[in-house]
């Protein structure tokens, strides 16, 4: 059984698997590259990771395959907006992530010292002015 199961996929094109792959999931495509050595040289595709990459993210981010890519945007948040904001992917989904600083943030009454006031923390990378 097994052996025809592996005949059945070696007999697709492995463009084909890889396009396939392409439009699951992040998660989905690294779990799949674990099921046989074809899946797993079809999920080595760029044109498979290239489709989990924002495309605003490609003309700073080419250096290495696109797997690459991804995992760097996953792992290491980008600061943009003058250090007000970062930016990061989600490793399961894909999905974009934000992260705002505390100051970008519109806040009703925000001079208000009867309300709040900022406070400093030393090892917070925003500090307060």
């Amino acid at each position: 059984m097994e052996q025809e199961i592996t005949d059945f996929f070696s007999s697709l094109p492995e463009g084909f698997v890889a396009e396939a792959l392409a439009l699951t999931s992040p998660r989905d495509a690294s779990r799949l590259s674990s099921v046989n050595s074809f899946f797993r040289s079809a999920a080595k595709w760029d044109s498979v990771w290239a489709n989990f990459v924002p495309s605003e993210c490609l003309p700073e981010a080419i250096d290495g395959s696109m797997k690459e890519v991804f995992l760097r945007l996953c792992d290491h948040p980008i600061i943009i907006e003058q250090g007000n904001k970062s930016f990061w992917l989600d490793k399961r989904s894909g999905k974009k992530c934000y992260m705002l600083a505390a100051r970008q943030l519109s806040i009703a009454l925000f001079d208000s010292p009867a309300c709040w006031r900022w406070t400093s923390m030393e090892k917070s990378r925003h500090l307060c002015s």
